[in-house]
């Protein structure tokens, strides 16, 4: 959100940042997260109310009722814990139907209101929790059904993990030959968990904390770390093989397209291979808002939207074809697939880095 509408401390936006997505609606208790900012924020005392008249029993009806018509975090700020304290069966409620999905003790608590996930997944791996899913897969207008969530989570990895074999098949790489991949903005595993069955090395990185955390918790067969916004990865130059990055250059403002470019460039080895998604022409025409877009689009200019947001999938960024080319730069490009389903409409750009 643009600096002047920021009303609340840094560290409730950092407590936020990595548990709420920027379109969520949320419901808000504590003097402290007075202009929020967000999509749709709901005091959970109504108008007119006082905190402290609002009883243990009315507390956790008020919830609920904010959960059936749409409502998917309760944040309550640090200076309502005492109150939260003093309303067992809202805490107890909290706790077992709903979830803790970030606290720090002089910010606050996010709690999600979505529904447990059943466990485990089709592939017999454990599934995130639905608020996660929320954070990397801006599916807004299902975010009242967790059943649309889980849908999407588990079919749309198990189609981008099919596209990236066949992808790379057609430029003569077996993926069970793969030495060493790292999965460039994880997110909660949702294309990783697919190769649970590779002899070799599998890694994957994300800019969450959150979500790295869960996936290193959940997916054995793989190691996770946590990247910054900007470069370096945690990485010696030529750890990998073969990288893929799904839909994260289609999230980063323009300063960090190009560090992030020559980054995974140098953490791959000469001759690797390297796999990004953008959202080209096919993915631009499709958009509601096209017709205001075009003229920069055509003359080949980066188009970002919501660049303050930078890294979240609030910021949604379109690459033309003469921008891509620039992007690329000494990188051979090994095959370009426009608007592949799999991969949300976006082009499939696999690259493959120089020999030295």
């Amino acid at each position: 959100m643009p600096e002047s509408e920021l009303q609340t401390s840094p560290r409730v936006l950092e407590l936020l940042r990595f548990a709420v997505p920027w379109d969520a609606a949320v419901a808000i208790v504590g003097q402290e997260l007075d202009g929020l900012g967000m999509r749709q924020v709901t005091p959970l005392v109504p108008t007119g109310r006082a905190l402290a008249g609002l009883s243990d029993e009315d507390a956790v009806e008020r919830v609920d009722a904010l959960r059936a018509d749409g409502c998917e975090f309760l944040i309550v700020g640090a200076s309502a814990f005492t109150w939260l304290g003093e309303r067992p069966r809202l805490g107890d409620r909290l706790e077992t139907r709903y979830r803790l999905a970030a606290r720090d003790p002089d910010a606050g608590a996010v709690f999600a209101l979505h529904e447990r996930p059943a466990q485990p997944g089709a592939d017999g791996l454990p599934l995130p929790p639905a608020d996660m899913i929320r954070m990397t897969s801006g599916l807004y207008r299902h975010a009242s059904d967790a059943g649309v969530l889980y849908r999407r989570y588990e079919e749309g990895g198990a189609k981008s993990a099919a596209f990236i074999r066949e992808f790379l098949g057609r430029a003569g790489v077996d993926m069970s030959g793969v030495d060493a991949l790292l999965d460039f903005g994880c997110g909660c595993g949702r294309v990783v968990r697919h190769w649970a069955g590779l002899p070799g090395e599998v890694r994957g990185s994300d800019y969450n904390p959150n979500l790295v955390r869960w996936c290193a918790d959940n997916l054995p067969f793989a190691q996770f770390d946590v990247n910054e916004g900007e470069p370096p990865l945690p990485y010696a130059d030529d750890s990998f093989d073969f990288l893929y990055s799904i839909s994260i250059f289609t999230h980063l403002d323009e300063p960090l397209q190009r560090p992030w470019m020559d980054e995974l460039v140098r953490v791959v080895r000469p001759g690797g291979l390297i796999l990004i998604t953008v959202s080209g022409e096919v993915y631009a025409r499709r958009l509601p808002g096209w017709e205001h877009l075009r003229e920069r689009f055509e003359t080949g200019r980066l188009v970002v939207r919501r660049p303050e947001r930078t890294g979240s999938n609030s910021c949604s960024v379109l690459h033309p074809r003469e921008y891509l080319d620039t992007l690329i730069g000494g990188l051979e490009l090994v095959a370009l697939e426009p608007g592949v389903r799999p991969a949300g409409w976006q082009d499939a750009v696999l690259l493959r880095t120089p020999e030295r």
